[in-house]
């Protein structure tokens, strides 16, 4: 009985693990999105604000191309062009 408790309690933990991730990674991808809403209102600071923050924390590398592009839309319109050339590299 000893070994079957220990299964389940293994099977517990990966699960939770499991879900744990798939939550981030969803959570990432919620931000992303609502970066791509923001910008598409014209909400070119809050946009920011959310791809930078997104771009400091771990995330999909597949995300990351997406980041910087956002980020340098968002930097032009804002008139940061200097800026918006560093995203781009």
């Amino acid at each position: 009985m000893k070994s079957l408790s220990s299964r389940v309690w293994i099977g517990a933990v990966f699960v939770t693990g499991l879900l744990t991730a798939v939550s981030a990674a969803a959570q990432e991808s919620g931000d992303l999105a609502a970066a791509r809403d923001l910008y598409a209102s014209a909400a070119y600071d809050d946009a920011l604000a959310v791809l930078n923050k997104l771009r400091a924390t771990d995330h999909p590398a597949g995300q990351s191309r997406a980041i910087e592009q956002y980020r340098a839309f968002c930097l032009l319109a804002l008139g940061r062009a200097t800026d918006a050339e560093q995203a781009i590299e």
